[in-house]
């Protein structure tokens, strides 16, 4: 069987998915553009140029971001598609151009389709927004009607909301890690940007420092002129505060070198807004480590009271409480651990992948 990818790049949260399905199929990644730090020594992902057309379109509308107005040259998708001949494509859901014109194709090749979304699969993130609820409604039913598709979401916080719809986790590498908590060291990764909360994070160690010995150490990607102008606000405020000892920045680190990291650090703290599918934060609970993240990140619904908290989003106070909480029960640590490690056997595992795939693709 043949499993063909098509997103606007290979993300990092695709990599356990990737290798758990290579082990027994064919797979290929079709991506529009590639990232600065990503892994490609499982999967080096295809591009098709982009369509005259696209590039027309793209200067009509004058978009910030290009890519949701690219589409690829029909006739050479086409061509790849049908030497791929896959039997099962699973279709990121980006703007709306791309995803449906490579749609159109696979259905002429009559490939099974899948298309995907990192959303709650209650749709609760549209409750409040109704017109846009009946809008994605209306397009998942069409969805269905056209290309005779299915939803999937790796996001389950509630009952589907649509019959065509299933869940499919994520998977991450699962290890018991024993841990002394003598010096505990709190790690966080993520890019330096402001809805990484990154600064927001500094001021709450920042306080809490006034009552604990722990040390932080935070891996981030500065690839843009805003992110280094976000690193240095971070960087002054470390120096401000004399915290050079106690925080420890290291910037663009390759992702087989991050992963490292969460085998000598006792907490993992994402203080993130709006963060769609975070799986560092699910690396971490596969390392038998309890986390920390905030209200609005997607993969919050992974995180369960016996081994995590939940912050409200761009809340000082709140975020201070959940990493004080921990700071003051290190003597809980080896429960919080290993409710990690037994939730992360259950949920993250390949064999709960292939289990969900088993059920609802094949």
């Amino acid at each position: 069987m043949r499993f063909l990818f098509i997103a606007p790049r290979y993300h990092t949260n695709q990599i356990g998915v990737i290798r758990n399905l290579k082990k027994k199929y064919k797979v290929f990644f079709n991506a529009i553009y590639k990232g600065k730090i990503e892994d490609y020594s499982l999967i080096k992902p295809f591009h098709i140029k982009q369509s005259n057309l696209s590039k027309i379109i793209e200067i009509i509308f004058k978009t910030k971001n290009k890519k949701i107005l690219f589409f690829p040259n029909i006739l050479e998708c086409y061509r790849k598609f049908e030497k791929i001949k896959p039997d099962v494509a699973i279709i990121r859901l980006y703007g709306r151009l791309n995803p449906y014109i490579s749609a159109i194709i696979l259905r002429l090749l009559r490939t099974k389709i899948i298309f995907y979304e990192q959303a709650p699969n209650d749709l609760s993130h549209l409750k409040k927004k109704r017109f846009k609820l009946i809008f994605k409604i209306i397009e998942l039913k069409l969805q269905n009607y056209v290309f005779n598709s299915l939803w999937m979401t790796p996001l389950k916080k509630n009952n589907f909301f649509f019959k065509n719809s299933f869940f499919l986790p994520f998977v991450v590498d699962i290890k018991k890690n024993i841990r002394s908590t003598k010096n505990f060291k709190i790690l966080i990764i993520g890019k330096f940007q402001e809805r990484k909360s990154i600064y927001l994070a500094l001021k709450s160690l920042k306080k809490l420092k006034e009552k604990y010995k722990f040390k932080t150490t935070i891996i981030g990607e500065v690839s843009t002129k805003k992110h280094k102008e976000y690193y240095l606000k971070c960087k002054k405020f470390i120096i401000e505060n004399n915290l050079n000892n106690e925080i420890k920045i290291i910037t663009n680190l390759k992702y087989k070198k991050t992963i490292n990291f969460y085998k000598n650090h006792h907490l993992f703290l994402l203080p993130s807004t709006n963060e769609p599918a975070s799986i560092s934060l699910l690396e971490a609970i596969g390392n038998s480590m309890p986390v920390i993240c905030s209200d609005t990140c997607g993969t919050r619904f992974y995180v369960k009271s016996k081994f995590g908290k939940i912050f409200k989003t761009d809340n000082l106070q709140s975020l201070t409480n959940c990493i004080n909480y921990f700071l003051k029960n290190k003597k809980n640590y080896k429960s919080y651990s290993n409710n990690a490690h037994i939730f992360a056997c259950n949920n993250l595992s390949e064999k709960n992948y292939n289990f969900h795939l088993k059920k609802h693709v094949f």
